[in-house]
Order: structure tokens, then C-alpha cells, then sequence
């Protein structure tokens, strides 16, 4: 076996033995497990075989990056072809454009984009980069530019003659802002299920975030259930928030592009109260996150996902959350 191939049947085993876990003791009553190993794709919620683990078969289980692996994230649980396919074209993009167009819009350090300038009504097309001493560099060439245009351009550009400055045009980078909060979504959700296994995202509850993953244009989940930081960063990771009325699990992480930006995103544990625990952050949390939200973090060295007392603590304290 390859490192790719050992590191798949190392997760396998471990989210299966943890699946069938919590079904021997009675935590998963309603699932119905087929094999002797199963393993359920955490976004469809279809069961799989160790066989499928086997590459060469249509819907084989792969390594999902948690974020995508585009933005720093690494390869920490599994998902069937279908739903890492699927995400990745179609939300995923949307993200790591986004961060990227950013990047260039601030002149960050490494960024390196297309743009058109403009001076005294010459227009020209050229390229930016920007070094790692902040040093900003535009690449002009008679291949993208009429010779006479750009030699006009040029030569308008002088301190002599008072002009020194030239304006840069950004080019439009096409993204879908509905698609770019459902990628967050999904960043939150599989890092939930990263930490804490099958304990409670097969609760139905979790059925909009799924299905906002799986319809990443239809309108299920809430808008604006994340928020940019600033966030301490010992509160990376997905945590309980027990304030009333803001009962949730946040997960915090990270996404790095060319910079670094630290989201927190809203997962329910109530139902219906996904959107008014959503509003009711935006209503009464005033920028510091981290001051605010009473987090409840479970941080046990053993984890929650082989260890039965540990996941039964997690358990009981949900239903104490959703009793509130």
C-alpha cells in the first residue's frame, strides 16, 4: 500500500469501529448497518464496505481535506468520490477564489494577477507581482498591448513631467457569495465530525446542513452563519457555545491563501433554531466573539471517538443545551 491508501483504511477504521460503537450501545438505534465494517459518508449518509476502499470502483471512499487542501487544510476524514466531486467544483472554488481575490485586491505579498492601467487616457494590459518585500513590480509586453499605445503609456509615466502615478483596474473574479457560504458551511461540518465521529451529526438535525452541502444554490440553511474573526487561536476547533439562546456548536478554523483568516461558523443543535440562534449572534454579539460566546470545549487527551465515557459526556450535554 501506498501513504494515501494506508492513511484511507487507517480513517476507515477508525470512523467504522467508532459508527459501530455507538450502535452496539444502543446511541444509534435508528442507523442500520449492512457490513461488518461500515462506514457511512458523513454528507449523504450512505454506508460503505471496506471494499470500497478499492480505487478502481465508481464511488470508492477518498481522503477529504478538512478545510480544502487549497487553503491549508489536510486529509483528516473520508467522503465518497460523489460528495468530494461534488463539493469541490462546485463550492470549494468559490472559496478559494474569493481568498486569493482578496489577497491581490490587498497587495499581498506573493500575490501575482493580470490587471489593466490606465494614465492620461492611455490604456494598456500587464501583470503584478508582488514581492515578498512589498515591492510591487508591473510587467508590460507588445504581445498583450498595440507598440504604439504602449510606448504612449510609458512615456506618460514620469516624474519629470508630473506624472509618476498610474491607476490599477482590477479584473472581475467571478465567484458565487451563496456558494462561498456553503463552503464555510462545510469546512464546519466535517471538522465537527472530525472531532466528535457519529455521535450526534447523524442527528436529523443536521439534515439542512447536509442538504445545503448537497444543493449548494438552494436556499435551506441561514445565510450569514459564519463570522471572520479576530478569534483567540486556542478556539480553533468546534466547540459548544451554551449562552441562551445561542446554543450551537461554533466551529473555528482557519483558511490560509496567500494571508490567513480565521472563521467561526454556526451549527445548530436545536430544531428549528438553526436561524434564530444565527440572527440572535448578530443582534448581540459586538465583534469580540471570543468574549461573548460562553464556549464549552471538550478537550480530553482520549478523544471522542473511540472512547464510549467520553462521547456519552458529549451526548448529555447536548440534551442539556437542547432542554435550555
Amino acid at each position: 500500500m501506498n501513504q494515501g491508501q494506508l492513511l484511507r483504511k487507517k480513517l476507515f477504521d477508525r470512523y467504522s469501529a467508532n459508527l459501530h460503537l455507538l450502535h452496539d450501545n444502543g446511541l444509534l438505534p435508528h442507523l442500520y448497518l449492512p457490513h461488518k465494517q461500515t462506514f457511512i459518508c458523513p454528507v449523504c449518509l450512505n454506508p460503505f464496505s471496506v471494499d470500497d476502499l478499492d480505487t478502481t470502483k465508481e464511488n470508492h471512499l477518498t481522503l477529504e481535506d478538512v478545510p480544502p487542501k487549497s487553503l491549508g487544510g489536510k486529509p483528516t476524514i473520508l467522503t465518497c468520490k460523489v460528495c468530494n466531486n461534488t463539493a469541490g467544483q462546485q463550492i470549494d472554488v468559490q472559496l478559494f477564489n474569493r481568498m486569493f481575490d482578496i489577497d491581490k485586491r490587498k497587495f499581498i505579498p506573493g500575490s501575482n494577477f493580470h490587471a489593466r492601467f490606465s494614465q492620461n487616457g492611455e490604456t494598456t494590459q500587464g501583470e503584478v507581482t508582488v514581492h515578498d518585500d512589498g515591492t510591487i513590480k508591473v510587467k508590460q509586453s507588445y504581445k498583450h498591448n498595440k507598440n504604439d499605445k504602449l510606448d504612449n503609456f510609458v512615456s506618460a509615466i514620469s516624474p519629470s513631467k508630473g506624472n509618476p502615478l498610474m491607476n490599477i483596474e482590477f479584473y472581475p473574479t467571478k465567484f458565487s457569495f451563496k456558494r462561498l457560504e456553503v463552503a464555510l458551511l462545510k469546512s464546519a461540518y466535517l471538522q465537527c465530525f472530525e472531532k466528535y465521529g457519529y455521535a450526534f451529526i447523524t442527528d436529523p438535525i443536521f439534515d439542512q446542513v447536509r442538504g445545503q452541502i448537497k444543493n449548494p444554490d438552494a436556499d435551506i440553511y441561514p445565510t450569514k452563519a459564519w463570522f471572520l474573526g479576530p478569534f483567540k487561536e486556542e478556539n480553533e476547533g468546534s466547540h459548544f457555545v451554551s449562552n441562551p439562546a445561542l446554543e450551537c456548536v461554533m466551529s473555528i478554523f482557519t483558511l490560509k491563501s496567500l494571508s490567513k483568516r480565521t472563521f467561526g461558523v454556526v451549527l445548530p443543535i436545536k430544531d428549528p433554531e438553526a436561524i434564530k440562534v444565527v440572527a440572535a449572534f448578530h443582534a448581540s454579539i459586538a465583534l469580540d466573539l471570543g468574549q461573548t460566546a460562553e464556549f464549552h470545549r471538550f478537550d480530553h487527551p482520549r478523544g471522542y471517538i473511540a472512547n464510549l465515557e467520553n462521547i456519552k459526556e458529549v451526548l448529555t450535554f447536548i440534551e442539556k443545551l437542547k432542554a435550555q
